[in-house]
């Protein structure tokens, strides 16, 4: 089993420079635009690169990370090769004064306008690209999607139908999801077709693994209620990712499978400056090793790829997870109320939960032989 910071596609592990007192150590130096394998404050390498170097390290290491995003592609993995020699560490952490981000978005530039009627603009982004989320200048975007409610639809065996034949005109059916809010559970499956009826309606098919896991084959347990069980999915709230439905300020349609991103811009919004971050990467940094990883200034996330949890903020399509402030209350008969730092060992030192963690400094555990702790799942929330 492994212990694992999970964060989703859209975020940002912040670290926050912090010192690191009694290491005499080899230090690496790591840039977003890092290149070669010297890793010197002149000459800084990528963040793989350091994290492969350290394998080879004899004795007390510490990478340093320079400033800036640095924008990845695949989770930052860090396993039981990476952990310090016996009687050795291993300490990632941000060079003084700078302020190093993981993001897990794609910035999205060359907008150009294919609807002057509706004010549409498309630009290229990496075809099999899969997100939900948009973010333009910091403000999130909205995934074009129906009206709420829509009137008209009514259950089949797989699917929904409708008399309106307009549906069965849209394109890319396969990438439009139907969304149920029904009781405590939302339900979102995609489409697998829509079709034209005898009545001159429209079928929509609903994929058939998910219809099944989510109507068909749902397992009534009773009280209590678990995530597999009732409710089911027999209604729409919504309809979401078709092109049909674009034309709203600030909403977004994505289409992975040709490439490209559509987007009608708010008022005052000016795509050619604008940063605009589409989230593809769920999970940042995957830990697994002897035993937990053990962290100073650390704040514990346990929220899943759209969960914000105390301590995190998002930004331009990103989470931002801060350093955790350790504070002990002002002493009896101070004047001041201002809280006073807390020892570390009140603060950083606790044994690691099994939930996610997000760290600004992180520092691999030695070797040692321990059985791992169990992963638990992680909440999850409404989109």
């Amino acid at each position: 089993m492994r212990f694992a910071i999970v964060v989703a596609a859209h975020l940002v592990a912040a670290a926050t420079a912090t010192g690191v007192a009694g290491y005499t150590s080899d230090v690496l130096h790591v840039s977003p635009d890092g290149r070669g394998s010297l890793c010197t404050a002149q000459a800084p390498c990528a963040l793989t690169t350091a994290r492969d170097r350290v394998r080879q390290e004899q004795g007390d290491v510490v990478v340093e990370l320079s400033g800036g995003t640095y924008r990845l592609t695949s989770a930052f993995t860090l396993g039981p090769q990476d952990s310090g020699r016996p009687g050795h560490s291993v300490v990632y952490r941000a060079a003084a004064g700078q302020h190093p981000v993981f993001s897990g978005a794609t910035r999205v530039t060359g907008f150009t306008k294919v609807d002057a009627a509706k004010n549409i603009y498309r630009a290229k982004v990496p075809k099999g690209s899969e997100s939900r989320d948009l973010f333009v200048d910091g403000t999130r975007a909205q995934r074009t999607r129906s009206a709420v409610n829509p009137p008209g639809f009514s259950t089949t065996a797989t699917g929904f139908t409708t008399a309106d034949g307009s549906y069965a005109d849209w394109t890319n059916q396969s990438q439009v999801e139907v969304v149920n809010d029904n009781a405590w559970k939302q339900m979102r499956c995609p489409l697998a077709s829509i079709t034209r009826n005898a009545s001159g309606g429209s079928d929509l098919m609903v994929d058939p693994g998910c219809w099944n896991n989510n109507h068909s084959n749902v397992p009534n347990p009773g009280f209590p209620f678990n995530g597999a069980g009732l409710p089911t999915l027999n209604g729409i709230s919504w309809i979401e990712n078709a092109y049909q439905l674009l034309g709203t300020p600030g909403q977004f349609y994505l289409d992975g499978a040709a490439g490209y991103l559509y987007y009608v811009p708010r008022p005052g919004q000016n795509l050619a400056k604008a940063d605009v971050e589409l989230p593809t990467t769920q999970e940042l940094v995957v830990t697994s090793a002897a035993r937990p990883a053990t962290s100073r200034r650390s704040t514990t996330a346990t929220g899943g790829p759209r969960t914000p949890a105390v301590g995190v903020t998002r930004t331009a399509g990103r989470w931002a997870i801060s350093a955790a402030t350790c504070t002990t209350p002002a002493p009896t008969g101070t004047p001041s109320a201002t809280p006073s730092p807390a020892p570390a060992s009140r603060c950083c030192r606790r044994p690691t939960p099994t939930r996610a963690r997000s760290t600004s400094t992180w520092t691999a555990p030695r070797r040692r032989r321990s059985p791992l702790p169990r992963r638990n799942a992680l909440p999850s929330r409404r989109s």
